[in-house]
Order: C-alpha cells, then structure tokens, then sequence
C-alpha cells in the first residue's frame, strides 16, 4: 500500500521539470501532491469498508475512533518516503530503477496480507520500524475489534516522524538544485 502512495511521488519532481525550470514556487508542492491523489482513493476505500460494515450489520469498536490519529500516522510515514525519494530520483537519476525494488521490499515488511502473529515473537519488533508496519496493524486491530499492539503503533509513528523530518531536511538542502538538475 505503502508502494501505491509513494511511487507516484518519487518521480513527480522530474516528471514536472518545466514548471520546476521555469517558475519558482514551493517545489515540495509537487510530491505532495501526487501523494494525495492516492490518498483519495485510500479514503474512498475506508468509506466502502464502513459501509460494508454497516450493511452486514458488523458494529465498530471503539478503538474504531483512533483510526483518524492512525490514518495521521500513516500519512506522516508515507510523506517521508515520498519527499525523500523525489528529491533522491532528481539528484540521483539511477534511483529510481532502485525505488520498486525497496518498495516491494518495504512491503513484504508490512503485514498487510499476513497477520502480525506468524511472525516469531522475538523478530515483531523489527515490522514496527517499518514506518507503517505498526499502524497497519494497530488499523487492522481498530476494525476487526481485536487489542491494537500499542507499542507498534507508537514506534511506528516515532520512525515515520523522524523519515519525513529527513526527507523534509533533504529536499530543503537539495531543492535549490532542482532546476539545474532536471
């Protein structure tokens, strides 16, 4: 999922390189627009799961009101990746034939088709610095009424923090070479 939201962005500052040489604005405007599109859709889909809930007559949990701080976490996480690797793709070109290959590994690390508990207890730790691993989990604990692993969530949002500060600091440093660059 994570690879759905951040890929459109990782190429979206090269992909707009006339604006970017032409005129000057907030360049990171553009990453994070084409992570909001996605975005979109992603809420369109919490609409159809809630009202597939409703229909079958599935009742929502109260841990089903964190979801809004969950969707916050998940978006600081995706945010990160994405300002990071579009400012990567236009400093380092050859980049992005490497962005799939850590997507999908970022995504084998998330337990979106497989629950958190076939993993051995001593390597979970290891899911929740995937920066949406842990709210993946802690979103899927919220909707089926199952506890929501906390500490996960917790580590989770703290990774997904720290990644967007970072890739924030990186396209700030490098953004004024953008138009060189590209």
């Amino acid at each position: 999922m994570i690879s759905s939201l951040t890929e459109p962005s990782s190429g979206s500052v090269v992909a707009n390189a006339t604006i970017v040489r032409k005129v000057y604005f907030p360049r990171l405007i553009i990453p994070l627009g084409a992570t909001g599109a996605p975005l979109i859709d992603y809420t369109i889909g919490l609409v159809v799961l809630a009202i597939a809930m409703v229909a079958l007559g599935v009742a929502p949990t109260t841990s089903a009101l964190l979801v809004p701080l969950m969707l916050i976490s998940l978006m600081l996480g995706v945010l990160g990746v994405g300002v990071l690797m579009s400012a990567m793709t236009v400093a380092y070109r050859d980049f992005r034939h490497v962005l799939p290959f850590l997507m999908r590994v970022l995504m084998f690390m998330t337990p979106v088709f497989y629950p958190v508990t076939i993993v051995p207890e001593s390597f979970r730790w290891i899911l929740s610095l995937n920066p949406v691993g842990g709210t993946i989990s802690a979103l899927r604990s919220a909707m089926v009424g199952t506890p929501i692993d906390t500490a996960a969530w917790l580590i989770s949002t703290a990774v997904s923090a720290v990644l967007l500060l970072i890739g924030l600091a990186y396209f700030q440093g490098t953004q004024r070479r953008f138009a060189d660059i590209v």
